[in-house]
């Protein structure tokens, strides 16, 4: 078998498997005993393949071995490891995906007997301890019970870390009562540190009084147990809110030596990278108030006849129904008259799929322009920029797939195709094979810059505005020629980073060595080229994406980003939520990779940060074995149109039962 140790670095190791270990995780997931290479006796927590493309037990395995990955680094050194699993390792892209922890120490509480006084101490102790050191992480054990519970006469080993969810998240429906707080139970409000006290103080009267305790709050005959009133009766509280909190309740006990001397965890080397952000982007900000606001070209009436740049040669055009094609079955144009069509019904299907031949620059090939791309609001133009191979097409395909899902509706915004041909063909031939699990080709060079998707978008005030997608390949982006012209015009900038090309983290060495790539320090060619190209005057937005996140979800703070769950449709842009985010890259990006990465944040004015995965994993024999599951794609284009005034985050959420006019 292969695997990754904690330290990123891969091994090959020869797997016996022994006895399985019911209880100790819970199911889909089965533990069981192993012994790699004849001498390291282990356990691993595996998914077992039925159980692999589904989403949520995915999610979950993931989650766990993030959170052990995340306590393991936090803590080692300090003398609190031991208070939890200590993973040797994972791998999340076979077919059964596993974690390797240590074997377990002692035996689970459910199983003791006979524990003195003395021991329940040091139980306690350390319990709320565990629950404290989570705590510092921003982590929440939602499954503390006495079978999760370890305990070998000298210390606590807390196990289950599946269970572990982030602090403020939503909370959903979790454990099983007493152990579980009723409000974790009911799924109600968001996670709380002080829902594993709860626990802790459950599984404490459990051990003590052996039977289990009252699932609504304080247990009636609490007062026989004095070795709990003290310390622990404040727990039995019903709301998270009431209970103190893990600081509070550790400073009860006496001060003892080992785990109870509580030892920070170890500092975190991104903070002084975020604060290093904080003061660019003050300067950036203060940069840009020193500047003359950029004129806007205002709203424009839909239909009427007004001037329009060529959005690939940068031509004036103005809607002439004269000048007007179709595209055949063959993909032949063929010249449309619509000047005695009178049904206008009619007229408008005709439009909508009409095409308007450009008079062309000198020495630009023949082309062709949507209509309704002439006859709307002041376009927007979106390029996405990366060198090949970077997953820019993958992420754009889940952007507007996402859209075509109506992930823009509760923005009150409304979408259409500039042209079905090309909607449908972007469809087919790129959402819903990426979706139904087939790995997208390269995209191939080209002669002439046109852009691969463009839609209509309505805002709440009724104003269309077309909004065009530019996708070449890296090759072609490395070019000076006419070839990026349509750079001139540009209002946004994505810009793809690929972690395979970025970050020289050994756990990546592999998938390097397979795909024939070396990390780069001194950057993407492609942002150098795009960035020197646009013009001094001309100042887009962008968003600046760690792509292909799926393989660094595992680093810290990438995993806590990835595994969100709560979709911006139904949030709304969070404005604190976005520089987070942004803070959060930034720092990752100055940590692990080189300066140059960053350079389309530090060259442009308004530029958002963000983490993305198109897919969720990697490919094999060009599918994804375990699915597409992309995360976080649509919050980069959010972040580009709120820039570009599409969106206007102060707006309420419009709700799914909110008519939307026609």
């Amino acid at each position: 078998m292969r695997f990754t140790d904690p330290s990123g670095r891969r091994h090959t190791a020869r797997m016996v498997p022994g006895g399985d270990l019911p209880g100790l995780v819970r199911g889909p997931a089965v533990a069981r005993r192993v012994t790699l290479d004849g001498r390291w006796e282990l356990v691993q927590v595996r998914l077992p393949a039925p159980y692999a493309r589904d989403g949520e037990a995915q999610i979950a395995l993931e989650a766990e071995a993030s959170a052990a990955l995340e306590i393991h680094s936090a803590l080692l050194g300090t003398g609190h490891e031991q208070l939890f699993p200590m993973p040797v390792g994972y791998d999340m892209d076979v077919a059964e995906p596993f974690v390797l922890y240590l074997g377990p120490r002692g035996e689970p509480l459910s199983e003791a007997a006979g524990v003195q006084i003395r021991e329940q101490q040091l139980i306690q102790r350390d319990l709320v301890l565990a629950v404290s050191l989570l705590e510092d992480l921003g982590l929440v054990h939602r499954g503390i019970a006495p079978s999760q519970v370890r305990w070998d006469h000298a210390m606590v080993q807390l196990w289950d870390l599946g269970a572990v969810a982030r602090t403020g998240r939503p909370r959903t429906p979790y454990g099983t009562a007493p152990y579980a707080p009723p409000e974790q139970l009911a799924g109600s409000g968001v996670t709380d540190p002080r829902d594993a006290l709860w626990s802790a103080a459950q599984v404490m009267y459990r051990l003590v009084a052996r039977r289990s305790g009252d699932a609504q709050g304080r247990p009636e005959d609490l007062d026989r147990y004095p070795s709990l009133v003290r310390e622990l009766g404040p727990l039995f509280a019903p709301m998270a809110c009431d209970r103190p909190s893990a600081a509070q309740v550790l400073a009860r006990f006496q001060p003892r030596p080992g785990p109870a001397g509580a030892t920070p965890v170890r500092p975190d080397p991104l903070e002084p990278l975020r604060r290093e952000f904080d003061t660019a982007l003050a300067r950036k900000q203060t940069a840009a108030r020193a500047r003359p606001p950029r004129p806007s070209a205002g709203p424009r009436a839909p239909g009427k006849a007004h001037a329009v740049e060529c959005p690939y040669c940068l031509e004036p055009m103005t809607y002439d129904m004269s000048k007007l094609f179709l595209v055949n079955t063959q993909l032949q144009y063929e010249p449309l008259e619509v000047s005695s069509e009178h049904n206008p019904k009619r007229l408008e299907d005709l439009l909508r799929r009409a095409v308007q031949r450009c008079p062309g620059a000198p020495g630009a090939p023949p082309h062709y322009v949507p209509v309704p791309y002439l006859t709307n609001g002041r376009p927007l133009i979106i390029a996405m920029v990366g060198a090949s191979h970077t997953g820019k097409t993958h992420l754009l395909t889940q952007m507007i797939g996402e859209v075509a899902a109506e992930a823009l509706a509760p923005f009150g915004l409304r979408w259409q195709s500039v042209n079905s041909r090309i909607h449908s063909d972007f469809y087919s031939t790129r959402v819903a094979p990426l979706r139904g699990g087939a790995e997208l080709g390269h995209t191939p060079q080209t002669a002439f810059a046109q852009f691969a998707e463009a839609l209509l978008i309505t805002d709440r005030r009724g104003e269309t505005r077309p909004v065009a997608f530019f996708d070449l390949g890296g090759e072609d982006l490395l070019k000076t020629d006419e070839l990026l012209r349509f750079l001139l015009n540009v209002d946004a900038l994505v810009f793809a980073v690929d972690p395979l090309l970025a970050l020289p983290l050994p756990q990546l060495d592999e998938v390097r060595a397979k795909y024939e790539v070396h990390a780069n320090p001194a950057g993407d060619p492609t942002f150098e080229t795009v960035l020197d190209r646009l013009p001094s005057d001309h100042r887009p937005v962008a968003a600046l994406v760690v792509g292909k996140a799926d393989l660094i979800r595992f680093e810290s703070p990438v995993g806590q980003w990835l595994s969100e769950t709560t979709h911006p449709s139904r949030t709304g842009l969070d404005h604190a939520r976005m520089l987070a985010e942004s803070r959060d890259v930034y720092a990752f990006l100055r940590l692990h990779a080189q300066r140059p990465w960053l350079r389309p944040f530090e060259s442009i004015p308004q530029c958002t940060l963000h983490f993305a995965s198109a897919t969720g994993g990697r490919a094999e024999d060009g599918r994804y074995p375990h699915g597409v599951r992309a995360r976080r794609v649509i919050e980069p284009l959010l972040s580009v149109l709120s820039m570009c005034g599409v969106i206007d985050p102060t707006e309420p959420l419009q709700q799914p039962s909110d008519e939307v006019s026609a």
